[in-house]
């Protein structure tokens, strides 16, 4: 059995990618988040080992948090996951508030306010 060493918390929220070599954009939205990376669904296909800068869109709760770079740690059908490999000390500590707020909520479900549940951000290609 795996242990992980930061726990995930479930969210929803917008989150857009730009794959690192070719350039392919894509968009999704994270399913779960923790101080070292996130699940996602998204209809655009990765590879375990592709690397991914990552725009994660947390309406409510200030701009977007960006990862320069992320490593696809796993990928099944439309979810894969990611490892947060290059992150900005103001990235990281936006992603320990935002994993603070979530488990803080009653209902621990990770649902932000409804607006962020709109359309998915997708990082414009270099």
């Amino acid at each position: 059995m795996e242990l992980r060493r930061f726990p995930r918390v479930s969210l929803q929220c917008p989150i857009g990618f730009l794959r690192v070599g070719d350039h392919t954009v894509g968009g999704g939205h994270a399913v779960n988040v923790s101080m070292a990376g996130c699940a996602v669904e998204s209809d655009e296909r990765v590879r375990q080992g592709d690397h991914l800068s990552v725009i994660v869109m947390v309406p409510e709760q200030g701009p977007p948090i960006g990862i320069s770079k992320a490593r696809v740690r796993w990928s099944l059908g439309n979810k894969f996951g990611v490892e947060f490999v290059g992150i900005t000390p103001q990235a990281r500590e936006r992603v320990h508030q935002l994993v603070s707020y979530l488990e803080s909520q009653p209902s621990h479900e990770g649902d932000l306010p409804p607006s962020s549940r709109g359309t998915t951000p997708t990082p414009r290609s270099p």
